[in-house]
């Protein structure tokens, strides 16, 4: 009897317990994948945002340095071959930006976009106000926009 007991236990997990493990692994999952999904999206979301706000911050700054911020609106953009000019930022390549700054130092109008995501901001934009990106995917087509080097296209 003493050996029969030991042979039993070197035979490994029954289809019972095995089954058993592989339920509660698929109830975890199921309950914890979109929590995951969700942080991974907040955090890009969260990431595109200090982006904005970087090239606000910077293109005050560029703004407030140049001699001649009184001649007329000042307009920086990354967008490739357009001659408008570029604020010094490190960052993503695939994130264009879009900003026109007035006479008075107010931000007339931001516009950046990632392709996942974008914003669009206007006339006494605040940097307080940089909350919140709209996601492209959710967005009609005419909703969505392209920067060009005069602004902003509707419906890319």
């Amino acid at each position: 009897m003493i050996i029969m007991v030991n042979k039993m236990r070197n035979r490994g997990f029954t289809l019972v317990e095995l089954l058993a493990v592989i339920a509660i692994m698929a109830v975890l999952s199921i309950v914890i994948l979109p929590n995951i999904v969700d942080t991974f999206k907040n955090s890009k979301q969260d990431t595109f945002l200090n982006e904005i706000r970087s090239v606000y911050r910077v293109s005050r700054q560029t703004w407030t340095l140049d001699p001649y911020k009184l001649m007329g609106d000042k307009v920086y953009s990354n967008k490739e071959g357009c001659s408008l000019e570029e604020l010094d930022l490190s960052g993503r390549n695939e994130f264009t930006y879009y900003i026109k700054i007035n006479t008075d130092g107010k931000v007339k109008e931001l516009y950046a976009t990632d392709g996942t995501f974008q914003f669009i901001g206007g006339e006494g934009l605040l940097l307080t106000e940089i909350n919140n990106a709209q996601i492209s995917s959710d967005l009609n087509a005419s909703e969505r926009i392209t920067i060009s080097c005069s602004g902003v296209n509707y419906g890319g």
